[in-house]
């Protein structure tokens, strides 16, 4: 109740000054810079998903290079273990 009754309190101390039709004016200026900022955000989420689509095909192209080389017996099965190991001592 408490929460009900300060909103209740803000509202009506906002109304007293800028009326009921600047409190929706500004209702629909924050409603519209946070569509804005949302639609900046998705935007930088494409260029995520797209450097994540670029990061799996290249991860999936070493992956078959590594099989391939193991396979042929180009690469030693214990190599990467070998490097990984190398490289966090």
């Amino acid at each position: 109740m408490i929460i009900r009754e300060l909103i209740e309190t803000a509202l009506e101390l906002l109304a007293e000054f800028v009326g009921v039709h600047g409190m929706a004016i500004g209702a629909l200026a924050i409603a519209v810079a946070g569509l804005w900022y949302l639609r900046e955000a998705a935007d930088a989420f494409v260029v995520l998903a797209r450097w994540a689509r670029v990061g799996s095909i290249f991860g999936a192209l070493l992956l078959a290079l590594y099989i391939a080389g193991v396979a042929t017996g180009v690469v030693e099965s214990g190599a990467v273990n070998s490097l990984i190991e190398g490289l966090t001592n």
